[in-house]
């Protein structure tokens, strides 16, 4: 799963809307969101190690559902993109930290964090706070980001 070029082809239509770039990009979005799983976990969701991906592969994927929410304004972007953000939101520490990789239980497969996944998730859950007007996605995002 590509999840930067999500983003970068709605983005593209946004600029030139008659050449099809939207189009291209929510089709990508549809297939992604179409491997999420109940409790938000991705599948597909990273190159080396599909068991524990990155968060910072999945802040590109939530970032990229998101923007297709955005470009479309369809309920089930922002639905999959919640569903995904509360998975994460469920890996956050007390003390604002997200392991740098997480398992399908949505538990630590490392110890280590990964600075920038943090910071990308923390920016899509105030898209989220933003968009449903949930305080918890603030808090979070608030979590993280003083974390980092």
């Amino acid at each position: 799963m590509a999840m930067p070029e999500m983003q970068e082809w709605i983005e593209a239509a946004r600029l030139e809307p008659d050449r099809g770039w939207g189009e291209a990009g929510l089709r990508q979005v549809d297939w992604a969101i179409g491997q999420i799983a109940a409790n938000g976990w991705p599948a597909h969701c990273c190159l080396s190690r599909p068991d524990a991906p990155l968060t910072h592969t999945l802040g590109y994927l939530l970032r990229g559902i998101l923007e297709a929410w955005r470009f479309g304004g369809d309920a089930r972007y922002l639905d999959a993109a919640t569903r995904l953000g509360t998975g994460l939101r469920s890996a956050l520490r007390p003390d604002g930290r997200l392991p740098g990789r997480l398992r399908q239980d949505w538990q630590a497969a490392v110890t280590w964090n990964c600075l920038t996944g943090s910071v990308q998730i923390a920016h899509c859950w105030l898209i989220l706070f933003e968009a449903t007007g949930d305080d918890s996605w603030r808090s979070a995002a608030r979590s993280a980001n003083t974390f980092v």
